[in-house]
């Protein structure tokens, strides 16, 4: 997302998905579901709704375009991405320009308020959206969540928030 430019990862809904064919086409790393403590923090790693990651939440990265689940792992062990700002977007028009700008613009705002550091200043993270697909959208899904991950692509450990890099 450096310059504001938005790289789109999307996913969908378990009921498009459905409709579609079943869910054939997706995978799951873990199977089971994430266990969180009182706090809301991930305890024991596991697959979670891509509709109920939480800030904080630390992700594998997956190989595909879409997803209805994400393998969320605690923080203190290696991953490769983390959550730091979930939103609706308020345009009404799926994949326009002021849909695209208004995630650019809230994504980098709110990665520089978690991580101490502008997006374009930070040279050991990068960031980008997962977006609503079509389908999920044409079914009242306004979701986006931001991402962080290594600009290196190397593996995280421990949260990135407050780090300033």
């Amino acid at each position: 997302m450096t310059n504001a430019t938005v790289i789109r990862r999307t996913m969908t809904a378990v009921a498009a998905l459905a409709l579609a064919g079943g869910l054939a086409g997706c995978s799951t790393l873990f199977g089971a579901s994430a266990t969180r403590d009182d706090e809301g923090q991930v305890t024991e790693a596991g697959d979670q709704s891509a509709f109920d990651v939480k800030v904080g939440d630390c992700l594998i990265a997956q190989d595909q375009d879409e997803v209805d689940t994400v393998p969320t792992v605690p923080c203190d062990k290696e991953h490769d991405e983390e959550v730091y700002y979930n939103f609706d977007v308020t345009t009404t028009d799926y994949d326009s320009d002021e849909m695209n700008t208004e995630i650019g613009d809230k994504c980098i705002a709110e990665f520089e308020k978690y991580v101490g550091i502008a997006l374009d200043d930070s040279t050991a993270y990068d960031a980008y959206p997962m977006v609503p697909t079509k389908a999920s959208w044409d079914g009242g899904d306004r979701q986006v969540t931001c991402i962080a991950t290594a600009a290196d692509d190397s593996k995280l450990t421990g949260s990135i928030k407050g780090t300033a890099k």
